[in-house]
């Protein structure tokens, strides 16, 4: 009996330690979607132990689910089994080691799968999966040594064949005494709390961390040098803007047509700028990934960038860069995988929807003119230090990829400064 009793409480501590294992990939898989640059320091120890590579693979999720949130619920349903067994509850109301055996030994084969994922298919290890692994390992353990009165082959069964039976029990459609029946509804209820629970932890954790991520991104750009980004005004190799250029805020972006993250923005800015109207002065300008027109890309990107930063200023020529630059923003061609000639053409529709002057038009897009104040704008953006896009300096201090959330709480701290 001590012997036994020794057994429960060490699972109870391998199932805990589990437990909080299983929280901790949990919250490195949210701190790696809000930024892919993030290096846990407990297990980003090389390129071969690796965390990031692991937690940002398509096999860290299981319908769009962390693997975190599914081990909270095995973890937790383990643990209420394991204290249930605990009790002397009788031959018909003690919940059987076999379906313990059989969980733990689920959870066995499942580990040595995942890890042969990570060796051969993503080809980095996890440290803290690898802590569960070797965890499932001693809870198997345990629960193999827990009863033994049987062949382990006939104890797997009993297990099945216990874990098959227990909605039959639930619904009282078989006759056990009724704390048989009291302890099968009471897991039902413990099940369904363990579910909520494990569904809450992820959302919890991205509450927090995108709170303390915002805070961050926040105290950065407080931190830049600010900086004086000269504007021109006028004419059609002008820059465009909205907003008088004297409000509390100014907001000078670097942005590309086909960037998907620029895209996303614009609708943010959008919203922001009729929100704050008359506080904000925005202006627009250009830096293309695209090495047709923009000669620091060195590789293949967004084939059209170029095309689409012509086409609106040339737009910009006939008195309509916004509509134009609406128009580009929200095309749906992007966000398709079209080849180039099909987006090209889906832009060059674009003339007769904004109804514009086809060969005034044709003119602008064949001449240098554009492109020189597009190559201009890049060379600006290099000088200021722009890294992506979209990069924003918000009243001469650079921000990079903000998002409508950290937008509002940076114009609401500088609007309501004294």
């Amino acid at each position: 009996m001590k012997g036994a009793h020794r057994l429960r409480v060490f699972l109870v501590i391998v199932t805990l330690a589990a437990l909080v294992l299983a929280v901790m990939t949990i919250d490195v898989h949210v701190r790696l979607r809000l930024d892919p640059s993030y290096q846990s320091p407990l297990c980003h120890i090389s390129k071969a132990i690796n965390c990031s590579k692991v937690l940002q693979s398509k096999w860290a999720e299981l319908f769009h689910v962390p693997l975190g949130s599914y081990g909270i619920l095995f973890y937790g349903s383990v643990l209420f089994l394991v204290i249930l067994n605990w009790g002397a509850l009788g031959a018909s109301g003690r919940v059987s080691a076999e379906v313990l055996l059989v969980l733990s030994f689920a959870a066995v084969l499942c580990s040595l799968f995942l890890f042969g994922v990570s060796r051969f298919v993503i080809g980095a290890l996890c440290p803290l999966c690898l802590g569960m692994y070797a965890l499932n390992l001693l809870m198997f353990i345990g629960v193999f040594f827990l009863d033994r009165v049987e062949a382990f082959g006939r104890r797997l069964v009993e297990g099945l064949r216990d874990i098959l039976r227990w909605p039959l029990l639930v619904a009282g459609r078989e006759s056990f005494d009724r704390t048989s029946t009291s302890i099968a509804r009471g897991a039902v209820v413990a099940l369904a709390l363990l579910t909520a629970g494990a569904v809450s932890v992820p959302q919890m954790i991205e509450t927090l961390r995108i709170a303390q991520f915002n805070d961050s991104v926040i105290s950065q750009w407080e931190a830049e040098p600010q900086v004086q980004i000269p504007t021109t005004t006028g004419g059609v190799l002008g820059d465009y803007s909205i907003g008088d250029a004297h409000a509390p805020v100014s907001i000078v972006e670097f942005s590309d047509y086909e960037c998907p993250m620029c895209r996303e923005l614009y609708a943010a800015l959008e919203f922001l700028l009729e929100e704050y109207k008359g506080k904000v002065y925005f202006s627009q300008r250009n830096f293309p990934i695209d090495n047709t027109c923009n000669d620091l890309v060195t590789f293949k990107a967004h084939h059209n960038a170029c095309n689409a930063a012509m086409f609106a200023r040339c737009a910009g020529e006939q008195g309509k860069f916004w509509e134009a630059n609406k128009y580009l923003f929200t095309l749906e061609a992007f966000d398709r995988e079209l080849g180039t000639e099909q987006v090209r053409s889906e832009i060059d529709r674009g003339v007769d929807i904004l109804q514009l002057d086809r060969s005034a038009m044709a003119e602008c897009l064949a001449a240098v003119r554009q492109r020189g104040k597009i190559t201009a704008d890049i060379h600006l953006a290099d000088k200021l230090g722009l890294q992506g896009t979209p990069t924003l300096w918000i009243n001469g201090k650079k921000i990079v990829g903000p998002s409508e959330e950290i937008l509002r709480k940076i114009l609401s701290r500088l609007l309501t400064a004294p």
